[in-house]
């Protein structure tokens, strides 16, 4: 549900399944954010915001997305967040509203703060987490395929057992490249990440006002 004025915007969606509707407000100098009976979880205004970063990623069926307001220093972390279980995202109401916000925070911090940098995937320790569970999934992979050899079960692998062990194996690869702790995420200013949200969201998310 959104409920548009002139100077503030108001959305609603369910951040999960089983959790209340709550509702972000864009003021015009800061943001708000409370649950279903009204009572403020968080408020942060725009003048404090360092940084931002845009999380997405889809892990057993679960489409999980989050926008991160951080403060200088991440003495404070402020989130947006929604986790869609439907198959097709695209056709959850809550997670086209929960975007829907996601835009408005983009285009308003696009024009009264256009150069604060948004960092593009995971960041400090949950990317970290992430390198780490990669690196154990394919090392456990590799020792796997080793164990076999060694015991004289090696033809297994070119059979029954080849596609569990590779598959883990890419995972982890996969994982452990992908959240490198010394690879530096993908930062854009905010000004440019909006337009090129606002293009990827295009005009989905519905007004339930």
């Amino acid at each position: 549900m959104n409920e548009l004025t002139k100077e503030r915007k108001r959305f609603a969606y369910k951040p999960a399944l089983l959790v209340g509707r709550q509702f972000v407000e864009l003021g015009d100098t800061q943001f708000i954010c409370a649950d279903s009976e009204g009572t403020e979880k968080w408020r942060l205004a725009t003048a404090d915001i360092d940084r931002l970063a845009f999380i997405e990623n889809r892990i057993r069926g679960v489409q999980m997305s989050r926008l991160d307001l951080l403060t200088k220093d991440r003495a404070a972390r402020r989130s947006l967040i929604c986790n869609s279980t439907a198959t097709d995202p695209e056709s959850d109401l809550d997670y086209l509203a929960f975007r829907d916000a996601v835009a408005a925070v983009l285009d308003r911090l696009a024009a009264t703060r256009p150069d604060i940098p948004v960092t593009i995937g995971e960041y400090g320790r949950a990317r970290l987490s992430m390198f780490l569970v990669g690196a154990v999934a394919a090392l456990f992979a590799l020792g796997m395929a080793i164990a076999a050899v060694a015991s004289g079960r090696g033809d297994r692998l070119a059979g029954e057992g080849l596609v569990p062990v590779a598959a883990l194996l890419l995972f982890g690869l996969y994982f452990a490249w992908a959240y490198a702790p010394w690879r530096r995420g993908l930062r854009v200013p905010v000004k440019l990440f909006a337009k090129i949200f606002s293009v990827l969201n295009g005009d989905k998310a519905p007004d339930n006002s």
